[in-house]
């Protein structure tokens, strides 16, 4: 009584495309139907009325394609399953903001996750966002069925991270340890390549079927040291989609529109609460690149740092010894390079030579002005369904429920039923 006629569900999906169009201009809305495959004789039934079924939906609101422009070119993809009576998948683009929070870009609700249902979504998804923002762009996933494919075929040689934590837990199920666990992230977590070189070297003496895993991996798509730095995110994991999948559990049991609906209002609310943080801060960096911030400085005491002139120095604790050069922001380590945020060796120099305050060396994408033009736009409200207009196109009909046996052999035995014969 409360979800009402859920196969009626679908003939208002095209009034409410149109609405959210109308409201939200320049917005991407894009519907996929397909005919019903039945056999000749249903089709030329005279009382069968035939209409186009739902296939995919595919939205991406303007205020999320303007805010992008503002954010790191770094974008998460995954897909979660839709628990409705009608299945399906949920495919989610999610960014990182300024202040590191998530910032969803776009969804797609696609009848099964396939190499050619990823292919479609990443070709609007790039449509979308490179016509705003016309910058490269680096992509983190889970490894899912077909994305990895799409993606050589679709953008060969994009920069492509895999999680880390997925990577390990399929690592885990052949080379099990605790050892094994701490030397994998340590190799995963080393920001230079003799860093990363030594952990690799001690991984071979501990196991040679582990290293032989590890090496089948390219060091770009999950070790720190071999990143691209012109993303200012050195992420090792694809927490921020799944942050957002648990945002939306509840709503992945609603149907199509309502789940919409419930991204739209969500997206709305994120928007207005972020532009009310920001009035509130007086700061010029944002919250949680402050706390790193603060972090490096109370470190910065334990190195000792020598100026060789020109913004060049020499910072050594121990046995440990790095370059830094103030003009370039540029640190041997590349701890730096990588988020955007002065390390605390980069600190000890500008504290003690240059005498100088740390924020100015802080990237631009991190400070609350950029934060401020991300949420920029707002998200439009609608109209309820008694003021959708219709369009003048045929109804949309439900998509066939999703099968939960597999398909038979015609020759092949099929189980007998437990149910005792009545004699």
């Amino acid at each position: 009584m409360i979800i009402g006629d859920q196969a009626a569900h679908f003939t208002n999906i095209r009034e409410y495309c149109a609405e959210l169009l109308r409201t939200n201009s320049g917005s991407s809305v894009l519907l996929n139907v397909v005919m019903a495959n039945l056999p000749i004789e249903e089709i030329e039934r005279p009382e069968r009325t035939l209409c186009p079924l739902f296939q995919r939906l595919y939205v991406c609101l303007d205020a999320c394609k303007k805010g992008f422009v503002a954010c790191r070119p770094f974008i998460g993809v995954d897909a979660c399953h839709l628990k409705g009576h009608y299945g399906g998948q949920l495919m989610t683009a999610v960014a990182t903001d300024p202040n590191n929070q998530l910032f969803p870009l776009t969804f797609a609700i696609v009848e099964v996750e396939m190499k050619d249902s990823w292919a479609w979504f990443i070709l609007k998804l790039i449509s979308d966002i490179n016509a705003s923002s016309k910058r490269r762009l680096t992509f983190i996933s889970n490894q899912q069925k077909g994305l990895i494919p799409t993606f050589e075929e679709l953008m060969p040689g994009v920069d492509h991270r895999l999680c880390v934590r997925h990577l390990y837990n399929n690592s885990k199920k052949k080379h099990p340890g605790l050892i094994l666990r701490d030397i994998f992230w340590r190799i995963a977590t080393a920001t230079y390549y003799k860093q990363w070189d030594r952990a690799m070297k001690e991984l071979r003496s501990v196991s040679t079927q582990a290293i032989e895993w590890v090496s089948g991996h390219s060091p770009s798509q999950w070790c720190k040291h071999a990143f691209s730095v012109y993303p200012k995110c050195d992420s090792l994991t694809n927490n921020m989609c799944e942050s957002f999948n648990l945002v939306i559990l509840d709503s992945r049991e609603k149907l199509v529109i309502h789940l919409v609906e419930d991204l739209r209002l969500y997206l709305m609310r994120k928007f207005q609460s972020c532009k009310d943080q920001m009035m509130k801060s007086k700061d010029e960096l944002c919250k949680v690149t402050r706390k790193k911030l603060e972090k490096n400085i109370n470190s910065s005491g334990n190195w000792m740092s020598t100026w060789a002139g020109d913004d060049k120095f020499e910072v050594h604790c121990g046995a440990m010894l790095f370059i830094v050069d103030l003009i370039d922001k540029s640190f041997t380590c590349r701890r730096w390079d990588l988020v955007g945020v002065p390390c605390c060796h980069a600190i000890s120099c500008i504290f003690f030579y240059k005498k100088e305050p740390v924020e100015p060396y802080v990237n631009e994408c991190l400070k609350m002005q950029t934060y401020a033009a991300c949420y920029e736009p707002m998200v439009m409200p609608m109209n309820g369904p008694d003021m959708w207009e219709g369009i003048g196109f045929e109804l949309v009909g439900p998509p066939g429920r999703p099968k939960k046996h597999r398909k038979r052999d015609v020759d092949e035995q099929r189980p007998q039923s437990s149910k005792l014969e009545e004699i």
